[in-house]
């Protein structure tokens, strides 16, 4: 009997210490979950340097002055490609990114007219005929401008403005080929007007880039390119068949383009300065 009570007594004790101690567990602060560290998102900001290429479509026209008042030229339309590199800066403002970027590429933008006509003698054979051959072609660019743009975390959908400076050459070969003329005629008369010089005007563009790595990008780019009137002085080459050829200065030409490019380029960005915006929760 007495061990019955010594029994109970001892296990009525065990449960006030098991009491005790859960109480005293249900009384300390729980510790917070952690939560993943934060994950950082693309910045545009920082400076870049890359290179592009592409082609498209120009178009000029010339008018033409010898000193006895200006009459009109051609109206040229051609095509080529284009080939450089490009320089700039970003700053990114909440999704807004701001920046600056230069250019210089080689150009081989040209366009060519032709055009010939026939006298015929009275028996109905070709007497002489006069051909005219026409180049004008954009030997490079160079280009400032700013952009502006909305990002969509790698993604950035731009526009861009500024001003362009090209570099033009503009050949006009015309002649005289007689035939049929059974030695009562000149030789065969030649002709050369050339000028060369620097149209500049407004740049505007649009473009989509894309961020394929933390400082590699790629981008897609449309440009429209409107180069205003200059005057050039030209050189007048003239001689004949078998002669020894002349050069003189003669007249102003006034020459003006328009110029629409697609390229494709390819950038690195320095990260110099940038501050990678965090992901909120």
């Amino acid at each position: 009997m007495r061990n019955s009570k010594l029994i109970v007594s001892a296990a009525a004790a065990v449960s006030a210490m098991l009491g005790i101690g859960v109480a005293s567990a249900a009384d300390l602060p729980m510790k917070a979950m952690p939560h993943p560290a934060p994950v950082p998102v693309f910045s545009w900001t920082g400076c870049y340097i890359g290179v592009h290429g592409g082609g498209g479509v120009m178009n000029d026209t010339n008018t033409e002055d010898y000193g006895g008042g200006s009459a009109p030229g051609g109206h040229i339309h051609g095509t080529g490609g284009v080939a450089g590199g490009q320089v700039g800066c970003n700053y990114q403002m909440t999704n807004w990114v701001f920046g600056v970027e230069g250019e210089g590429y080689w150009s081989g933008m040209k366009g060519t007219y032709d055009s010939s006509y026939n006298e015929y003698n009275n028996n109905g054979s070709l007497y002489y005929t006069d051909f005219t051959h026409n180049q004008t072609q954009n030997k490079s660019d160079f280009t400032i401008a700013g952009r502006m743009g909305v990002a969509f975390d790698r993604t950035l959908i731009y526009g861009k403005a500024g001003w362009a400076w090209g570099k033009f050459d503009v050949f006009d070969n015309s002649g005289t080929n007689y035939s049929n003329c059974n030695g009562s005629c000149s030789p065969n008369n030649l002709n050369h007007y050339s000028y060369s010089g620097t149209l500049n005007g407004p740049l505007f563009g649009l473009g989509i880039e894309y961020a394929f790595t933390q400082n590699w990008t790629a981008k897609l780019e449309y440009n429209y390119i409107m180069f205003g009137a200059n005057s050039f002085a030209n050189t007048h080459c003239y001689g004949q068949s078998g002669s020894p050829t002349v050069c003189q200065a003669y007249g102003n030409t006034s020459l003006s383009a328009d110029k629409q490019l697609f390229k494709f380029g390819v950038n690195y960005k320095f990260d110099w300065g940038a501050a990678p915006v965090i992901a909120k929760y």
